[in-house]
């Protein structure tokens, strides 16, 4: 309904801000070690302060994370971000690359 429609509108309107977790996320202990990539970046973490930070919120395997921006101290930090489905980002993608050896 509205909120797939919402989703479709951010990703459209912050893509390519996006991050994919880490595959190794699911053995991490604690979400606030999980990891993820964006274009530029590897081993990015969600910020501290971030509601995805939480166990009830925190990205499932199969969600990206659009991110408002990316602020660098002594790790590189997703700030502003929002889970979408990942298969909501190809309607906003470009090209998509495929690693058949995955």
């Amino acid at each position: 309904g509205e909120l797939s429609l919402m989703k479709a509108i951010l990703a459209q309107a912050l893509y390519p801000r996006v991050a994919l977790p880490d595959p190794n996320n699911g053995k991490r202990q604690r979400e606030s070690d999980w990891r993820f990539h964006t274009r530029g970046v590897r081993d990015a973490v969600l910020h501290p302060t971030s509601a995805l930070n939480d166990p009830q919120h925190a990205p499932a395997p199969v969600e990206a994370v659009l991110f408002g921006e990316l602020l660098e101290t002594s790790r590189v930090f997703l700030c502003s971000t929002v889970r979408i489905p990942v298969h909501a980002l190809l309607l906003s993608a470009v090209n998509v690359e495929c690693d058949l050896n995955a």
